[in-house]
């Protein structure tokens, strides 16, 4: 029950916030700043209240490596996007992320990558194709909304992978690097 209410609480929680975050970037305060600010501040709290934890890194370093930038680049490209393009279009094209955790996830944990995930997967595609179709598609140059949407959806699938190889690796160190990613 806990991890539904989590997935649900974090839906809701990015669901809702584009609009602050664009009225304080209309208000001056940029992105990137909002970002990191916040995730400076809650690093802070954090390292005051449980200590420093970088326990496991050296077992992995470049697995570290990949998990801090992923994870940094997840927060400041989807906060970016946001801010320059519709909420819906990037929400469609961050949410493709399943599929880039599917490669990703048989390429580097070597997990197989069976017939019902496939059909799953185009499916999947296809109705974001469809969502996202207009008769000026092929015309109209790719934005930088929706590139970073698009890179933000990759670099989450990079950051759950990660996750996943990092097993030995507490989940306060994993999230103290995630959030050195950010800040990065």
């Amino acid at each position: 029950m806990k991890p539904v209410l989590a997935l649900l609480f974090a839906a809701s929680f990015w669901g809702l916030v584009w609009f602050p975050v664009r009225e304080l970037d209309q208000a001056g305060l940029t992105g990137v700043w909002q970002v990191g600010t916040s995730y400076a501040a809650a690093l802070l709290v954090l390292v005051l209240v449980r200590g420093l934890r970088l326990h496991g890194i050296l077992r992995q370093p470049l697995d570290a490596f990949w998990l801090v930038v992923a994870s940094g680049w997840t927060n400041v490209a989807f906060l970016l996007a946001v801010l320059q393009d519709e909420v819906v279009r990037v929400l469609i094209l961050f949410y493709l992320s399943p599929l880039w955790t599917v490669i990703l996830g048989s390429w580097l944990l070597g997990e197989r990558i069976r017939a019902v995930t496939g059909w799953m997967l185009l499916l999947g595609l296809g109705g974001a194709l469809t969502m996202l179709w207009h008769e000026d598609m092929l015309s109209v140059p790719v934005g930088d909304g929706d590139l970073l949407a698009l890179s933000a959806g990759f670099a989450f699938a990079l950051t759950n992978v990660m996750t996943r190889r990092l097993q030995h690796m507490s989940t306060l160190t994993k999230t103290q690097l995630t959030w050195v990613g950010v800040l990065l």
